[in-house]
């Protein structure tokens, strides 16, 4: 009976270290990971928001050492290149059919972030500066804006999702019809008055990150190029309700007044333009010998190192010299090359110091025989 009870004892000793050990290892092993940030851990304080929206700033700025954006003119009638630009080749401009800016990631990205980050916000469950907070959900806003503008200006009419979808064949193909251009840029000036609600006259890195007034600059121009773009393509496939106009077979009941819409975009573009222009003082150009002096304000803003102290400067790229921004990015064609240049035409196109364009016959234009004739000043 002794012998009985002492296995007895043993196994059950043995059977309540196995159900421990594994409880103890379960817990162990049931952690977040600690190479990861999970999804619940995130966009919960101000420095994640901060991280995330940062992370999403796809602008074209400078980069690396090369001409970089100054040579986005290559191969029109302002600036050439030794080689030439297929663009103007019958068939080789083509609207891209995937890719490019079919590309949706930087919108599911900044979707992701307003699904997460509102209902936190909302209820005051983001940790940090409330005021900063408040700020980086305006940028979200302003991005996703941004991310739209340039689908519409390559693409015209684009598909508007407001949410992340999920991988369900009929739910995609039902977000990806495309929507009249019109009300793709209604879409985009509707989060671009969300964004200068939100956003700080000052942002908490300053210059070198979106502001009210750069939000409200940029719904000038969103307006300007819509309105533009309406008005002189009015009647034509390239407009909604236009002859030939695609979109008719996804939306065979879609009317517009496009009188309407067009002052209602180049209305929006004068008043937001406005409140920058009323508001933000031009840098004083002193003019001095006319183009060339470090002591002239103007003159110095387009080498200086530092913008921030130019009211005129609403968002900039700090210089880096790793990455081959520096202050000579802004003349780098005119002293290194880069392979283009600056054609005849536009040259041409400048009025002589007195306001007369070369061709008067009072402008005293030096004429071409040489470039020192070219540059040389009138009176």
């Amino acid at each position: 009976m002794k012998t009985t009870y002492y296995f007895s004892t043993i196994s059950w000793l043995l059977s309540m270290t196995v159900l421990f050990t594994l409880h103890s290892c379960n817990k162990y092993l049931d952690r977040e990971p600690l190479s990861n940030v999970t999804p619940q851990e995130y966009l919960n304080t101000e420095a994640d928001l901060a991280a995330y929206t940062i992370g999403r700033y796809a602008f074209p700025s400078h980069s690396g050492w090369g001409l970089g954006t100054f040579a986005n003119d290559n191969g029109t009638d302002n600036q050439v290149t030794s080689s030439y630009s297929t663009r103007w080749v019958p068939g080789e401009w083509r609207v891209p059919s995937s890719g490019g800016e079919w590309d949706f990631t930087q919108i599911r990205q900044l979707n992701y972030f307003l699904e997460q980050v509102l209902p936190k916000w909302k209820n005051g469950k983001v940790a940090g500066n409330s005021g900063n907070i408040t700020h980086y959900v305006g940028e979200a806003y302003f991005l996703r804006a941004y991310e739209y503008f340039n689908k519409v200006q390559a693409l015209g009419d684009f598909p508007i999702i407001r949410n992340t979808l999920k991988d369900n064949m009929e739910e995609l193909t039902a977000a990806s019809v495309r929507q009249p251009r019109n009300m793709v840029v209604r879409f985009i000036l509707s989060d671009l008055d969300s964004a200068i609600t939100l956003l700080n006259d000052v942002a908490p890195d300053g210059k070198n990150r979106i502001s009210k007034k750069a939000a409200l600059l940029f719904k000038s121009r969103v307006g300007l190029f819509e309105g533009s773009w309406l008005k002189y393509h009015k009647g034509t496939a390239f407009v909604p309700g236009g002859t030939g106009w695609p979109g008719a077979k996804s939306h065979p009941n879609f009317s517009i007044n496009i009188d309407n819409e067009i002052n209602y975009f180049l209305e929006q573009s004068m008043t937001a333009a406005a409140q920058v222009a009323d508001a933000v003082e031009l840098v004083g150009n002193t003019k001095d010998d006319g183009y060339n002096s470090s002591s002239n304000p103007y003159f110095k803003m387009f080498g200086d190192e530092n913008l921030n102290g130019y009211s005129e400067v609403l968002l900039w790229r700090s210089y880096s010299m790793p990455l081959g921004i520096t202050h000579a990015v802004n003349h780098y064609m005119n002293r290194n090359g880069g392979n283009s240049g600056y054609s005849r035409g536009l040259v041409e196109n400048f009025t002589m110091k007195n306001g007369l364009p070369i061709y008067a016959s009072n402008a005293g234009y030096a004429g071409d025989d040489s470039i020192s004739l070219v540059k040389k000043k009138s009176g």
